[in-house]
Parts: structure tokens; C-alpha cells; sequence
């Protein structure tokens, strides 16, 4: 028994076609567009782990073999990538494009978070966005972290 497809007729080179077309356009429209975020004043809310990543800091951030400090900060291994686009209302004035973000660098300076940073966990934070701008900051976008909420 032969199938249908690989027989000889007229209908071959046709179906051939429409399934290759297919083929071509099904990863594009199976696979989710990332979130679009904007930079503060919007205020997000991200689900994610927490980790804390070490990094090397002064005097030159290249190498801690080399002499360089340690610096060590607060990372959320996001849940789902997102891409931040600018708008006029942004208040961030290093403010760009960046897309398929998957980690942000926490700047928390509220005092109540610090007891809930546990890492390994998975949280809920919310704040406003800025974009990296000194050594210090260790991920393209930082979180200007407002709360933080442990997950179940």
C-alpha cells in the first residue's frame, strides 16, 4: 500500500508546497511574543528565583584573580523573558531598547525587603525598571525593587 502523498499525481507538487509553507510559519506563530514593559514611571510586577551572583567590582570590573573587589548582587532569574521598550514618558534618562531580558539586577533600598531575600526562592517582586549605567549594576535592566513576596 502506497500512501497518498507519494504516489505519482497531479495533487504531489501541491500538498508538497502547502505543507512546506506550513513548516516555515508554524515556529513563528506556535512560540508566545515576549511581554512588553516600559521603564519608570511604570510600576511591573515579575515572578522569578532569586539569586545572588558574584561578580568582580573596583577598580577596573574585569577580573577578581586580578586584584579586582568582590561584588556581590541580588539577581531574579525571571519566570518569562520580556522585552522594555522606551516611550516618552519614561523617566529614565539612559533609557533603551532591550529585548528577551530572562534576569534583572535587584536595587532594593527598602529595609523590609532584606529579611524576605531567601536565595533558591520563588518570588513575586514589584517596582519600576531603570537601564544599567556604572559597574556596579550587573544586568541590563535593574529593578528599583518596591516589594518582594515569596510564591508558593
Amino acid at each position: 500500500m502506497k500512501y497518498l502523498l507519494l504516489e505519482e499525481s497531479p495533487m504531489r507538487d501541491s500538498v508538497y508546497i502547502i505543507l512546506l509553507m506550513f513548516s516555515l510559519f508554524l515556529p513563528f506563530s506556535a512560540e508566545a511574543a515576549n511581554r512588553i514593559l516600559h521603564y519608570k514611571p511604570e510600576v511591573v510586577a515579575l515572578k522569578g528565583i532569586v539569586e545572588v551572583q558574584t561578580f568582580p567590582g573596583p577598580p577596573n570590573y574585569e577580573s577578581i584573580k586580578a586584584g579586582d573587589k568582590i561584588e556581590k548582587a541580588w539577581i531574579l532569574r525571571l519566570d518569562e523573558p520580556f522585552d522594555i521598550v522606551t516611550t516618552q514618558q519614561d523617566q529614565e534618562p539612559n533609557a533603551e531598547l532591550e529585548n528577551n531580558v530572562k534576569v534583572i539586577h535587584l536595587a532594593i533600598d527598602n529595609d523590609a525587603i532584606w529579611p524576605k531575600l531567601k536565595v533558591g526562592k520563588h518570588v513575586l517582586v514589584k517596582g519600576s525598571f531603570y537601564h544599567r549605567f556604572n559597574g556596579h549594576h550587573h544586568a541590563r535592566v535593574l529593578l528599583e525593587t518596591q516589594s518582594l513576596d515569596e510564591v508558593k
